[in-house]
């Protein structure tokens, strides 16, 4: 069962959602990685986060 879909809407830009809330976090790309800086930014160091980031 799906409990949040991760939508890319370009410019180096996710939007995640949680689908049981409706409650979104914005993720941006840091500015050196030529993002944009502007929302958090998930670590790719961090291998609990992978599941979450990365499911389709």
């Amino acid at each position: 069962m799906l409990t949040s879909k991760i939508l890319y809407q370009g410019d180096l830009r996710t939007e995640a959602q949680h689908l049981a809330s409706g409650q979104t976090i914005l993720t941006d790309a840091p500015t050196d990685n030529q993002g944009k800086g502007e929302a958090f930014s998930l670590p790719t160091w961090s291998p609990r986060l992978w599941p979450v980031a990365c499911s389709p």
